[in-house]
């Protein structure tokens, strides 16, 4: 398992992040990092992370993510 970077959320951060993420309308440069760092909280690789959300590799909403 690569994990390059931890990430560790509040229960506060991390529920703010799902209630944006499964919000009606969000512009998708503020919308992809939330779905970055929610599953890189779970602990889900850098490379699980990327294809789950569909990026590859260092993006700059992976970057700016983490």
């Amino acid at each position: 398992m690569n994990v390059r970077y931890r990430v560790g959320l509040s229960q506060n951060e991390r529920a703010e992040l799902m209630q944006f993420v499964s919000g009606d309308k969000q512009a998708a440069r503020k919308l992809k990092p939330a779905e970055i760092l929610l599953p890189a909280d779970a602990g889900v690789s850098d490379e699980g992370v990327a294809t789950s959300v569909g990026v590859r590799g260092p993006t700059p909403a992976f970057s700016k993510a983490i």
